[in-house]
């Protein structure tokens, strides 16, 4: 997977690490917090709704806090404009739902402000005990080089 941030890679590489041979590991199998505390700014999790068509943030770090401009714990991701593209980013929770593997994309976001950023988000799966994806851990990083 070509993932240009470093922060996202390294997100990446620990979801990769903590996966076992039956596929994406559970909820209780990371603590990035404790395991990757310089990555945390840049990581969310989400809990999966309608089969990955919306999420429910559980948890969203200060780069995501920063993008909108507030808190977005209990917040639906249909509740917020995350992307200019959001059809497509939805679109890539739902294959990271159907199919249990990781997705890496840059989108678009244009503030409240009106000014346009461009981030790169990582959509790794967590699944329950059964193999079924139930949450999804994200990382975004601003791509700096955009304007």
């Amino acid at each position: 997977m070509d993932i240009k941030h470093a922060p996202l890679r390294r997100l990446h590489d620990y979801w990769y690490a903590k996966a076992s041979a039956r596929g994406a590991p559970r909820r209780r199998d990371i603590d990035p917090v404790l395991e990757i505390p310089a990555v945390v700014p840049h990581v969310g999790l989400a809990e999966v709704l309608e089969r990955g068509r919306d999420l429910r943030f559980r948890l969203a770090g200060g780069e995501l806090r920063d993008m909108f401009g507030r808190e977005l714990r209990g917040t639906r991701l249909s509740e917020i404009r995350i992307a200019d593209d959001a059809q497509r980013l939805q679109a890539d929770c739902a294959a990271v739902v159907a199919s249990g593997r990781p997705v890496c994309r840059f989108h678009d976001f244009t503030q409240r402000s009106g000014q346009r950023i461009r981030y790169e988000c990582l959509l790794c799966p967590l699944a329950d005990d059964s193999g079924h994806v139930q949450m999804l851990l994200i990382g975004i990083c601003f791509d700096s080089s955009y304007s």
